[in-house]
């Protein structure tokens, strides 16, 4: 994949994705990292369409970071 060929605010997300994967030392990176950043910013489209489809956004984020946080970890032994 060449992420050069991505917009700036995708590229964005894809980076800090694999930073929070990392950080959680989740084995790949999934929907959950992705959608955890693109719920960070409140003028994010994301969070505006789901503002406006009348989802509760931090109750919707707070399942995300649950599900998040129960992803299997990397052992370092």
């Amino acid at each position: 994949m060449d992420i050069s060929n991505f917009t700036d605010k995708a590229r964005e997300v894809l980076t800090g994705s694999s930073t929070l994967a990392i950080q959680n030392q989740n084995v790949e990176i999934t929907s959950y990292h992705l959608v955890n950043l693109m719920l960070e910013k409140k003028d994010n489209l994301i969070y505006q369409l789901l503002v406006k489809m009348d989802v509760e956004v931090e109750r919707f984020k707070q399942l995300n970071l649950d599900e998040l946080n129960a992803l299997p970890q990397v052992n370092r032994n």
